[in-house]
């Protein structure tokens, strides 16, 4: 008797042989954005890229009018983008980003052979201007970590977040993921996983925010009973999930503090600047940011060389 199964099997593999020379792929678009972001997570992408890619493929996908030509574009497709975005007075920066997360979105395909031709993606306009980041002044870092009603959970709470940001200059999706065991305050540094790196790193951390820390733990075993290990708990003690939560406390009390619109990036570029203005060393500040590259740290040095230029129009011999 014929194994029947083993028939089956081997005809759905010719099968999709001959489609794969025929440069035909046996998936769904859906299916293919599916694994793309699968592959995104396990690349150690914070959520805010991976989320940021997926819109623009997903973008992409509604803008063309044929379905045969999600998986197989033609040049002209991404040439109509470009002048779609400029048109909308959007900058080439703009651009430059929707044709990279293309390119990586196409890329992953054929390297994992789900389609047999890579296409022909524009490369943009290279050699633009670098935006030197937004920072803040001490006092106006101190204003902000000051204003929290520390009489409150949420109130302690919130400095020891403001606090722990601004001493290590540590995204906030790395603060959102830290748990109770991750505190060393005895030795005055905390332990987390940088997902970019895929390494353990140490933050040190000062002895104010050691303080506040240490009140905000006594509030949060004694009060709050909760069984999770997450360090940031809710007034009614459920964990912190979302990285907008974060992102809301920072940007409350920087509206607050000093009216303006605050972000966790600013905080982490202000950390960068105060510590070069301090006299830490480059490599040093490139170490406590975690960055993969010196180079990318180099541009806040390039923060300092315009704030002393705006100082000496002030102040001039």
């Amino acid at each position: 008797m014929p194994n029947f199964r083993l028939i089956v099997i081997k005809t759905i593999l010719w099968e999709l042989l001959r489609l794969m020379r025929r440069n035909i792929t046996p998936f769904s678009f859906d299916v293919c954005v599916d694994l793309y972001e699968n592959h995104l997570k396990n690349s150690g992408l914070s959520e805010a890229t991976v989320s940021m890619y997926l819109r623009i493929v997903n973008m992409f996908k509604k803008r063309l009018k044929s379905p045969s030509n999600l998986l197989h574009p033609q040049k002209s497709d991404f040439v109509s983008l470009m002048a779609e975005i400029l048109d909308n007075n959007r900058c080439w920066s703009t651009i430059n980003l929707h044709l990279s997360a293309l390119r990586s979105f196409y890329t992953y395909l054929y390297t994992a052979k789900i389609t047999k031709v890579k296409p022909c993606i524009p490369c943009g306009k290279r050699g633009l201007p670098r935006k030197l980041p937004t920072w803040l002044t001490e006092m106006e870092m101190m204003r902000i970590i000051e204003t929290p009603n520390t009489t409150t959970f949420k109130g302690i709470r919130d400095k020891a977040i403001l606090s722990i940001m601004y001493d290590t200059g540590m995204r906030a999706s790395y603060l959102l993921g830290l748990k109770t065991t991750d505190l060393c305050l005895s030795e005055n540094f905390i332990v987390f996983y940088d997902t970019a790196r895929r390494v353990t790193r140490h933050a040190v951390i000062g002895d104010k925010t050691i303080a506040i820390v240490n009140e905000y733990m006594n509030l949060r075993n004694y009060f709050k009973k909760t069984n999770t290990n997450a360090l940031w708990v809710s007034e009614k003690g459920r964990p912190l999930k979302a990285v907008k939560s974060i992102w809301d406390i920072v940007n409350y009390y920087g509206k607050v503090a000093i009216g303006k619109n605050v972000c966790a990036a600013i905080v982490r570029h202000t950390t960068a600047v105060h510590l070069l203005n301090s006299g830490a060393d480059i490599r040093h500040v490139c170490e406590v940011l975690g960055h993969k590259s010196i180079k990318t740290t180099l541009r806040y040095e390039d923060v300092n060389l315009s704030h002393l230029k705006n100082e000496y129009k002030k102040f001039p011999l």
